[in-house]
């Protein structure tokens, strides 16, 4: 698991970050509003068998 600890010393390493958030947030944190799936698990479970394809990280 990440932590942001707001010790970014320069602008690359708050991307690094921030991109490193944004993934946990999506593809590993349980959100109780979809079933306490990963959003990314939520969207894939909507497209299965349907010719969407969503891009994804």
């Amino acid at each position: 698991m990440i932590q942001l600890t707001g010790d970014a010393l320069t602008l690359e390493e708050l991307r690094v970050q921030v991109s490193e958030r944004m993934d946990y947030y999506n593809y590993e944190r349980r959100h109780s509003s979809i079933a306490y799936q990963a959003p990314a698990v939520f969207i894939a479970t909507l497209c299965h068998g349907r010719n969407i394809t969503i891009p994804m990280g």
